[in-house]
């Protein structure tokens, strides 16, 4: 794995994948978490040089890293979009295993089991917009008390069903134009929340609601990054909706950086 060769301390380590499910495809309760295999995630911790006192013991460092896929990607399905007259004539694929490049995009990235943090959550809301007849984005994370935004992009009325288990919402249609829905999370959630559409059940999204900012969800390169992370040893998990979980320990120096590489197979 290529690092800078701005420090001269770095640790490699390899770790053990736990490999688990993610969540339904058909909305409600999580699914059970199916056993595939997965090769071990690795982890580079780089240490910052020694300056005069702009290191502290205290310092936050940050993680980043990629998720890469093993193996011939799933072919995406063409969705047929019944009922579903958005004005758009290309055809819709489905989009829960997006892979390019041997990167794999959605991956929900968090720090596992913090304790102690106190971080207000964003002002800024969290967008999730309906286009297309499809949820975009896919998988987002949202810090508990941070407002969660739904918004009708098509010319046709959506239903917007949020399947929480910590707490009940509204499920409402949503017409054309009409004001954004907004939903805040009092609590963590204990499992990934699925948001579906009643009126049209392939539209699928999937909400992590933690209880801290330390989270990511990876690009279209496969790339995620979390910043201001405490130091300390921290377990790292990478869920996908279809692959499941994997975790990967490391131990992160007073202001420094480590690099994580978690590869899912099909």
């Amino acid at each position: 794995m290529a690092l800078s060769n701005s420090s001269p301390a770095i640790l490699i380590l390899t770790c053990c994948a736990a490999c688990g499910g993610g969540a339904e495809e058909g909305g409600g309760a999580a699914a059970q978490e199916p056993e595939r295999p997965a090769a071990a995630p690795t982890v580079a911790v780089e240490a910052p040089e020694v300056s005069d006192g702009a290191v502290t013991d205290d310092t936050p460092g940050t993680v980043t890293g990629m998720v890469v896929f093993h193996g011939e990607p799933p072919e995406r399905e063409e969705l047929s979009l019944s009922g579903c007259d958005h004005g758009d004539e290309g055809a819709t694929l489905d989009n829960r295993v997006l892979v390019a490049d041997g990167r794999l995009q959605n991956v929900f990235v968090t720090v596992k089991g913090l304790r102690g943090v106190d971080a207000q959550p964003p002002a800024e809301a969290a967008l999730l917009d309906q286009q297309g007849c499809i949820y975009t984005p896919r998988v987002l994370g949202l810090q508990v008390g941070q407002t969660l935004r739904v918004r009708n992009g098509d010319p046709l009325n959506h239903n917007v069903h949020v399947y929480a288990r910590r707490k009940t919402f509204p499920n409402n249609t949503q017409a054309p134009g009409a004001e954004d829905f907004l939903f805040v999370f009092d609590r963590k959630e204990p499992a990934p929340v699925p948001i579906g559409c009643d009126i049209h059940p392939w539209m699928k999204s999937t909400v992590h609601v933690t209880d801290h900012p330390f989270f990511s969800v990876t690009d279209a390169a496969g790339e995620f990054a979390i910043e201001g992370l405490p130091p300390g040893k921290h377990t790292l998990t990478a869920w996908h909706e279809v692959y499941g979980k994997l975790s990967a320990e490391l131990e992160l120096p007073p202001g420094g950086a480590a690099r994580v590489e978690f590869a899912f197979e099909d």
